[in-house]
């Protein structure tokens, strides 16, 4: 997702999938097994 704090809308709805894929555990469903931590300059964090 690129500019995906470019609105409250959209970062609210990348959150709420990652949260989403951190918590399901269901053969049929991919899950989040690891995620990274953005580089220490924050400003260049503008995807996901």
């Amino acid at each position: 997702m690129p500019h995906v704090f470019q609105s409250v809308v959209a970062a609210r709805r990348a959150f709420r999938e990652i949260k989403m894929l951190c918590t399901f555990r269901h053969d049929n469903i991919l899950q989040a097994v690891d995620i990274l931590q953005p580089p220490s300059q924050i400003e260049l964090f503008n995807e996901v």
